[in-house]
């Protein structure tokens, strides 16, 4: 204090009380840079690293939106096929005009007497009963149009029609599936529809039904298979050997059989809930599936692939060839309810996937719209699975 009692602060006080501040400022800064990056330990920071560090933000897969498709294809004749993707007029593709792939040609009731007369290729509205397409080996196929995109989504079912809602306890997709998923949804939204096997998958090694957890050779959608059943939904180890799941088998499908324009997987359950919507009727009511399907309970007519028929009755457990039954298909696609379950890539929590249509040893829940949560290495007599393809 000086003589006039104010405060005073000698030179060499403040200089020393400006360095202890810059000294201070300068050791937050380097602590705050330390927060935000760690250096590496060659001492450079690599702006790509860090980068790869930051968390994204939820990724906008609306990229893949191609819009409605309103070009032109090539037009093919019925039971001819089409050399590139093509339509059976020559316009646009689109819910009631699907595209007839490449490799594939559509087919009817004068090719195949199982397909409805109703489902006539190049008529008006003949979407609406099932159109079938067939490759090469003789794999079928049938359209499911998707003529509103609001309503492709997954469902709970009640008194034959589809809620509003669906139990949360359900996904889909999961977070590492979503990019293939909504590819899938975007191409069903282009195109306005998109493909279902019309038999559930069949083992074409098999000579007799599949009793155990083995690897087969091939798979086909075809009438008259034993069903590849035993089969975990994913690439599993099932006593002590590697077995082939049904999502690696779907997608290796396509591969296996040339399919250049498609890509093959087991059903979405958005899929499933599309294709319900397509087949729903008072005949065929899918939350009372028995008449229609393969369960304990119901009485049904079989035949096999010589022509030779058979009386299922109530009481009756038989695992069915796919296809045996004229009296379980829906708009042209067999075996939607019952005979086996079928994986779908719906999800209900960590490690467990959901399965529907019902199983041909069950006397309950019998109904097409069933869904049930299997641990995804679970095999057993009735768990199968059907493939289901969008165009690429």
């Amino acid at each position: 204090m000086n003589e006039r009692g104010n405060f005073y602060i000698p030179r060499i006080g403040l200089i020393i009380i400006i360095l202890v501040i810059v000294i201070i400022a300068t050791i937050l800064i380097a602590l705050g840079i330390s927060k935000v990056a760690t250096k590496p330990k060659n001492g450079i920071q690599n702006t790509e690293e860090m980068e790869q560090n930051v968390i994204p933000d939820q990724k906008d897969y609306t990229t893949f939106d191609e819009g409605i498709a309103t070009e032109n294809l090539p037009k093919v004749e019925k039971n001819q096929f089409a050399q590139e993707n093509s339509t059976i007029d020559g316009r646009p593709p689109c819910f009631y005009n699907p595209v007839i792939p490449q490799g594939f040609k559509a087919v009817g009731n004068e090719e195949d007497a199982t397909i409805d007369e109703e489902a006539k290729w190049g008529e008006q509205n003949s979407y609406l009963y099932g159109l079938v397409i067939e490759d090469e080996n003789k794999n079928q196929f049938v359209w499911i149009p998707v003529e509103n995109m609001d309503l492709f989504k997954t469902t709970d079912w009640q008194k034959n029609a589809p809620k509003g809602t669906i139990d949360k306890t359900y996904e889909e997709p999961l977070e590492e599936e979503e990019e293939d998923y909504y590819k899938m949804y975007y191409k069903v939204k282009k195109y306005g529809g998109f493909y279902i096997g019309r038999f559930e998958t069949g083992d074409l090694t098999a000579q007799t039904e599949r009793t155990e957890v083995k690897n087969s050779d091939s798979i086909g959608v075809q009438k008259y298979l034993n069903v590849y059943n035993y089969v975990p939904f994913e690439l599993s180890t099932i006593n002590r050997r590697e077995i082939t799941g049904a999502k690696e088998l779907a997608i290796n499908f396509g591969r296996q059989n040339d399919y250049n324009t498609v890509n093959t997987s087991i059903v979405y359950g958005v899929q499933w809930d599309a294709m319900l919507r397509f087949i729903v009727s008072d005949v065929n009511n899918v939350n009372n599936s028995i008449r229609w399907g393969n369960y304990t309970t119901s009485e049904l007519i079989y035949t096999d692939d010589k022509g030779n028929t058979y009386t299922k009755k109530n009481g009756d457990v038989y695992l069915l060839k796919t296809g045996s039954s004229e009296e379980t298909k829906a708009k042209n696609i067999y075996d939607i309810a019952g005979n086996t379950f079928e994986w779908t890539l719906e999800t209900a929590g960590n490690g467990v996937r959901v399965v529907r249509g019902g199983s041909y040893s069950i006397t309950i829940g019998q109904l097409a719209a069933a869904r049930y949560a299997y641990n995804k290495t679970t095999v057993n007599s009735g768990i199968g699975f059907r493939i289901s393809f969008y165009i690429d």
